[in-house]
């Protein structure tokens, strides 16, 4: 187009421009001195910007459907062949002490009707050549003030890293459905309105705390593995896929298998958190991984909404128990299973127990440690796990952990940070610190979870601590053909069991977390029992909720009976007669007892050498562990106690046996409990 033809053409499409075009003009925040001075015209069907060049020539025009027509038209276009030019270029070639750069050339003329210098890019916020700014650099005050939706604010975030004096102005208040300059002043702010915004602009990294910093609730960390996160699952999966690359024909990959029956690839943090809103921290490195869960299952899962029955995943199990290991207490073939399906489900739970198999040699504990760290999710079996293996694995995978032939962990020497590491490992936030190098050789300080689902085989039995950590099974010598019978990967579908757990947890676990925090007939204990057995009462309890009520009933009258064997072996044989010395002195009343009186009552639960060791001194010591010594007299040998018998019954219950209590009282163990499920 000659400079000729279109100089006549600003001035016919300025001419034409009709007085309802301009009255819209004017409502937008365009008086007519600037419609004027810049000669917005009309063609007959839209409105037209003559768009001038550095050297104030017009060069093509810009045209905007009109506004009062629904039409399929694009809203804006060019002059055919025009270029990307910058409008406004008299701000620049005569700068002004300040300047915005907005989006959009009606914008850029409301900020002008307000003595604003401002320019924008004729063809939007993606284009600001670097040749622009390069021109820029005499301006010390330069402020970026785009529209408020997502792309213009990733475009004013390129712009603003390029421009080191620019600053960014936040359009962030406007109302819903408002986004640019021109909605601003058309709301009715003022010139004194937006030169506050320009007081507030933010610079470089004050704009990326803004747009990049989330707050709490917007932080959604999804640990790749196993993780429950509102109301959705997620496993994430490792795959070695072909990639038809001569060079590299197999790459590892990730996908996440969510309980919306979705599957996520997870490649690129970034695109990830971009798609799904989730924050992956790390990913997992696994060498050549073998996935737990195979392809064609997860596809049934997927796409042929395959769900399993609950009572039927528990029997399947139980069935492996049954064939491979031979147990004397049938209750055990009840508990395992739960045990297992809670592997998969085990970050519900603010605590999970560990599983001992203890027993002499050829017991076949080893054997059923092995085949149930192959039933459970991302099952490892070790015989000489290091601290480090621990941690790091633990860290990255949330394993179900084997340990065989544990006998290490009773010597305190050699297994300190090893022990130190199981002894927290069995609640949620348990973390272990440990210094890490940086590439350039700095040292900083790493937090590594210690929490998931371990197993123990050995012969020796488990220090104290670590013991009450854990449920206990006895393992004997077998007396049929179970003891002969081999577990290998291939002798049973380890991958079909596998895939069982990992779809009852899917589907399922939503019911299990709301049975875990409310359900009272899954809290039959205080403190650490309520810790080891609430969470496989809790499975227990939806398994067999409409199936069979009986066997649940079942299940917890065994973690009863548990919960009191560990109990009488929590106490030393000592604390167990002085307490139920206490008991036969208040049998019928309040009693005033001397240390000597409470010794001479000890005498019947005692073997000769401990009872000799008692002294006025230990018993005192005792006293005052139990909280019984407020009301005391000294006497000449030690003191007199008075022991009131409703303190007394108290301690009881919380301590001894049923069997060794007053007939009228119950351990809190023991208490009724509603049958309702709230």
């Amino acid at each position: 187009m000659q400079d000729e033809r279109i100089n006549e053409l600003v001035e016919q499409y300025h001419k034409a421009l009709p007085e309802r075009m301009r009255a819209y003009l004017n409502q937008r925040c365009l008086p007519d001195e600037i419609v004027d001075k810049f000669k917005i015209g009309w063609t007959g069907s839209a409105i037209s910007i003559p768009i001038y060049n550095k050297d104030g020539e017009y060069t093509f025009f810009k045209f905007r459907r009109d506004p009062f027509l629904d039409s399929a038209k694009p809203k804006y276009w060019f002059t055919e062949g025009a270029n990307a030019e910058l409008y406004g270029w008299e701000n620049i070639t005569n700068p002004k002490p300040f300047l915005v750069i907005c989006e959009g050339e009606f914008d850029r003329l409301v900020l002008e009707s307000k003595g604003i210098p401002a320019v924008t890019s004729t063809a939007g916020v993606g284009t600001f050549k670097d040749e622009w700014i390069a021109c820029l650099k005499e301006i010390s005050n330069i402020y970026i003030c785009f529209d408020r939706d997502h792309p213009s604010v990733i475009a004013a975030s390129g712009l603003i890293e390029k421009i080191p004096q620019a600053k960014y102005v936040s359009l962030s208040k406007l109302p819903q459905g408002k986004k640019d300059i021109t909605d601003f002043f058309v709301a009715g702010n003022t010139i004194q309105d937006f030169n506050r915004l320009l007081r507030e602009a933010k610079s470089l990294d004050e704009f990326h705390f803004c747009f990049n910093a989330l707050s709490s609730n917007e932080i959604n960390f999804l640990h790749p593995s196993q993780d429950f996160l509102g109301n959705t699952a997620y496993f994430t999966i490792p795959f070695t896929e072909y990639t038809n690359e001569a060079k590299n024909p197999f790459k590892q990959l990730y996908y996440v298998v969510s309980s919306e029956r979705k599957l996520l690839k997870l490649e690129d943090k970034a695109e990830f958190y971009n798609k799904y809103g989730k924050i992956i921290k790390d990913l997992p490195f696994i060498k050549n991984p073998e996935p737990r869960w195979q392809a064609d299952a997860i596809k049934q899962f997927l796409f042929n909404g395959y769900t399993p029955t609950p009572y039927r995943v528990h029997a399947a199990i139980e069935h492996i128990y049954y064939k491979y290991s031979e147990i004397k207490d049938q209750s055990w073939y009840l508990i395992l299973p739960l045990w297992v399906i809670g592997t998969y489900l085990y970050h519900l739970f603010e605590t999970y127990p560990y599983l001992a198999f203890e027993g002499l040699k050829n017991t076949g504990k080893s054997k059923t440690a092995r085949i149930t760290t192959r039933m459970s999710f991302n099952g490892i079996f070790s015989v000489n796990a290091s601290e480090a293996t621990l941690y790091r694995d633990i860290e990255n995978l949330r394993p179900t952990f084997g340990i065989d032939e544990a006998e290490i962990l009773k010597d305190p020497e050699k297994s300190k940070s090893i022990r130190a590491i199981l002894n927290a490992g069995h609640f949620k936030g348990a973390c272990v610190l440990r210094q890490e190098k940086t590439s350039k050789g700095e040292f900083y300080t790493r937090k590594y979870s210690v929490y998931s689902p371990k197993l123990i085989a050995n012969t020796k039995g488990l220090e104290d601590t670590l013991e009450s950590r854990t449920i206990k099974i006895i393992m004997l010598r077998a007396k049929t053909e179970k003891g002969l019978l081999l577990d290998t990967e291939t002798s049973e579908d380890w991958n079909h069991i596998r895939h069982l757990c990992y779809t009852f947890s899917l589907c399922f676990f939503k019911e299990i977390r709301e049975i875990y925090l409310k359900d009272p007939e899954v809290k039959i204990a205080n403190n650490r029992f309520n810790d080891l057995w609430c969470p496989l009462l809790s499975i227990a309890r939806f398994v067999f909720l409409n199936h069979d009520q009986d066997k649940f009933n079942q299940i917890k009258d065994f973690a009863l009976e548990q919960i009191g064997l560990s109990q009488d072996d929590s106490l030393d044989d000592r604390t167990s007669a002085f307490l139920k010395a206490l008991k036969d002195l208040t049998l019928s009343t309040d009693t005033a007892s001397s240390s000597e009186q409470i010794k001479k009552a000890m005498q019947p639960y005692l073997e000769d050498e401990d009872f000799l060791g008692i002294t006025a001194k230990w018993i005192g010591w005792k006293m005052r562990s139990f909280g019984l010594n407020k009301d005391k007299h000294r006497i000449n040998k030690g003191y007199l106690y008075h022991l009131s018998k409703k303190d007394v019954d108290d301690v009881l219950t919380r301590y001894l046996e049923p069997d060794y209590l007053p007939q009228e009282k119950t351990t809190l163990t023991t208490q009724t409990t509603p049958t309702t499920l709230v």
